[in-house]
Formats: C-alpha cells, structure tokens, sequence
C-alpha cells in the first residue's frame, strides 16, 4: 500500500490502491467488548482479608479497652474527689483510646495486606464503631465481644463495598455521609 499526499490538502494523505482496510487476520476474541464497570469489585482473598481484620481488630478494641480501664484510667483517676468526671466517664474515654489505638494499627496493617484504600475503610470503620459504645457497654464481657467482632466485620464490608467506586471524590463523599448517618442512627 503506498501513499501519496495530495496536492491541494498536504495534512491529507492519499491510499493509491484501496480505500478498504483487510481485517482477515485480526482476532476478535481478543477485543473486549463489555463497558467498564464504575465499581471494582473486591477479590475474594481481599474480602477474606478484610472479615479477618474485622474479627481480630473488634475483639482486640474491647479487650485493650477493659485492660486500658482496668490498669490505667481506674487507678490513676479513681482515687481523688478532684477526678470524679474522669472516672466516671472512664469506661467510654477508655474506649476512645482503645479505638484510636487499634483503628491506627490496622490501617496500617490493611495496607500492608492491600485492601483497597485500606486507610479509608480502616478509619471510617472505627469512626464509626465508636457510635455502638452505648449497645456494647450493657453486654457481658463475652458478648460484647463478639459483637464487637461482628459490628467491626460488618462495617468494614461496608466500608470495602462503598470504597469500591471508582470514582475517589464520590467514594469518600459517600463514606463520610454513612459514617456520619451510622452516629446519627445510634444517638436515637
């Protein structure tokens, strides 16, 4: 096939045999023809990643709270009448810093591990983990437990599947609006 340039139009090239293109030994089984999807769907080994995380980092926020409330805040804040608001309240401070705590470690262990914007998902699930203070501190020790197990797992699928959107403004927008409506929801 040889062109040539046109005399009046130099930018316009010119096919001297055919205008026809021989697409007879192109292979069409390698064209995808499926649109791209705005969500990119978590792997299972990612997913498997993530309910274990959950697990282990709700169980291990209840229990560093009790050790924290026990060792820490109960006898450094429980002695005097001039820190009877700290002790008083020393059940939900402890649980904050048990949150700060975990919730730090395991964002950097979900990266570590790959989970998709794992800092994302780690902090809005502990941001809002801390709304379900009020339901977990009138259970047993065992209960609260699992069912710190469950929330953290629950919330953390939530968190993966909304961060799933490929779009980061509309996945961060989103993960902000149901963590704020997730503490919204537990104050009623």
């Amino acid at each position: 096939m040889t062109e040539m340039i046109s005399d009046e139009n130099p930018n316009e090239i010119q096919n001297s045999e055919s205008q026809e293109e021989d697409w007879s030994d192109f292979d069409f089984s390698t064209v995808d023809l499926s649109k791209n999807s705005p969500i990119k769907m978590p792997l299972k080994q990612e997913i498997s990643r993530v309910i274990l995380l959950g697990i282990i980092s709700g169980a291990s926020a209840w229990l560093l709270r009790l050790a924290f409330e026990n060792w820490v805040m109960n006898p450094l804040f429980c002695r005097t009448a001039d820190t009877v608001s700290v002790c008083a309240n020393s059940k939900l401070i402890s649980f904050v810093i048990s949150l700060v705590v975990v919730g730090i470690i395991v964002a950097a262990i979900s990266v570590a591990v790959r989970v998709h914007r794992g800092i994302v998902v780690s902090l809005a699930t502990f941001a809002s983990f801390g709304a379900l203070f009020t339901i977990l501190s009138n259970q047993n020790i065992l209960g609260a437990i699992l069912l710190s197990s469950g929330f953290t797992v629950a919330l953390f699928l939530i968190f993966l599947m909304i961060n799933a959107i490929k779009k980061t403004a509309l996945s961060f927008i989103l993960t902000v609006v149901f963590a704020g409506a997730f503490w919204l929801v537990s104050l009623i």
